[in-house]
């Protein structure tokens, strides 16, 4: 059993934190926000995860697993620090990186034992190494610090279950003593260790999310061929995804890729490619694809609904996917950005009930129920596959609604059933139900002879 300290109580930190308890490590989180601290002390979990209130609350019980606004206590005796703050995406596209020398800063003022700093934040190639030379520039031989790249690849919504069985665990230190250490911690765990050094390791996680952002953007991008020639992107992915050099996995079409990780990461590695000289050509690709896919959408919805000025778009779901409160990055917002430019008004359900504090949003009416927000609408956006909002009573629905207009951003739904309903149903990468199709002669005629 080993002491650990986390510093960070956000998303990762909270996960990390409970997850090594649960493997039965001695952890303490360090969070500045005293009232997060206070909350968490009372049983009270900040962020929607499944599994992760209920972890959080058995091994705070059984002693492995505290938390503290107090970097002192936090650092007492402690055997390997992590470090989980954020790395947001800064104006120019680079990641913010404020927020982790601020926390490496309170690891070597207030650590009397470790000199083991393990870096779970994302950052770019060669932060790493960066942040232990600063440490180790006027230390003494016996007190020098090794910085350790350990990311994360924990997918919301199923992060304890990733932290629990994970694909691999990446390793990056020069020293190779120390990556063994690291690598012990997770033991009991049966997955590959993956020892590189610390820029490998720093690289890896950014070429993960940005190949797995890539797929989302490849698909997408096919399914409008599909809509152009009146067959379904769904088939075409079954067939690429059963080829086992592609697989299955991120070939979902739909509305675009979000969340906290995708549109930051990528952003920070073009912005990291551009500085080096080189070109991002592929990352940047898959961005701009995912930008269009939301432009798609609200022309589809246009070309269905007619002209925005006086009529109401119901939005059935905020957060980039179903499972989280997590609006970070959710492609809905530019979407009711779009819609609400075109004149629409906007009647917004989410079931997580998120708070919408400083997203970029126009004024929006929050509905308490799904049907509150079909109410009298001229159309409506299944935007977030929500279980209830899949289940819904769309026969009911429909006599809510002043015309049954339905894009079902999250190809969630059954077309059939829906237009035996009497809706306009329409979705992403479908060219049986796109309001556009004008197939071309050149693609569906037949070939003449010479």
């Amino acid at each position: 059993m080993a002491r650990i300290t986390v510093i960070g109580g956000g998303y990762v930190g909270l996960v990390t934190s409970a997850c090594f308890a649960g493997l039965g490590h001695q952890a303490r989180c360090l969070e500045s926000d005293a009232a997060k601290v206070d909350s968490l002390r009372s049983g009270a979990m900040p962020i929607q995860e499944p599994g992760l209130a209920e972890m959080w609350a058995r091994h705070s019980e059984s002693g492995n697993l505290s938390i503290t606004a107090d970097p002192a206590e936090a650092l007492s005796l402690t055997s390997f620090i992590y470090i989980a703050v954020g790395t947001p995406e800064s104006p120019d596209g680079s990641a913010d990186l404020s927020y982790l020398r601020e926390a490496v800063h309170t690891a070597q003022h207030y650590s009397d034992l470790s000199r083991i700093v393990c870096i779970k934040s994302t950052v770019p190639p060669g932060t790493c190494a960066g942040l232990q030379s600063d440490l180790n520039k006027d230390a003494r031989p016996e007190d020098r610090w090794t910085v350790v790249s350990n990311p994360e690849f924990l997918s919301q919504g199923r992060a304890v279950q990733d932290f629990m069985n994970p694909d691999r665990i990446v390793v990056g230190s020069s020293d190779a003593g120390i990556s063994q250490m690291v690598a012990g911690l997770y033991f009991p765990l049966d997955a590959p260790i993956v020892s590189v050094d610390s820029a490998a390791a720093e690289t890896v996680k950014y070429a993960s999310n940005s190949f797995l952002a890539l797929k989302i953007s490849f698909i997408n991008e096919i399914s409008r061929l599909c809509e152009h020639t009146g067959t379904d992107i769904g088939q075409v992915a079954t067939g690429v995804g059963l080829d086992s050099r592609i697989g299955p996995r991120f070939l979902e079409a739909g509305i675009g890729w979000g969340g906290s990780c995708f549109p930051k990461d990528t952003a920070a590695l073009e912005h990291f490619m551009r500085s080096a000289g080189l070109e991002s050509q592929v990352v940047s690709a898959a961005r701009a694809v995912n930008r269009g896919q939301v432009e798609h959408i609200a022309d589809q919805l246009v070309r269905m609904v007619g002209a925005g000025f006086g009529k109401e778009i119901a939005m059935l779901g905020l957060t980039f996917k179903d499972g989280t409160d997590d609006l970070r990055g959710s492609q809905v917002l530019p979407l009711i950005n779009r819609l609400s430019a075109d004149g629409f008004s906007i009647r917004v359900f989410d079931p997580s009930r998120p708070v919408l504090r400083n997203e970029s949003l126009p004024p929006v009416t929050v509905c308490d129920s799904p049907q509150e927000a079909l109410f009298g609408a001229s159309g409506a956006v299944l935007a977030t596959a929500w279980p209830e909002l899949v289940s819904l009573d769309y026969a009911s629905a429909r006599h809510l609604m002043r015309e049954p207009v339905l894009i079902d951003a999250r190809r969630a739904l059954d077309p059939g059933k829906l237009k035996a309903l009497g809706y306009r149903y329409a979705r992403p990468g479908d060219g049986r139900t796109a309001p556009h199709l004008a197939q071309r002669p050149e693609l569906t005629g037949t070939l003449s002879a010479a």
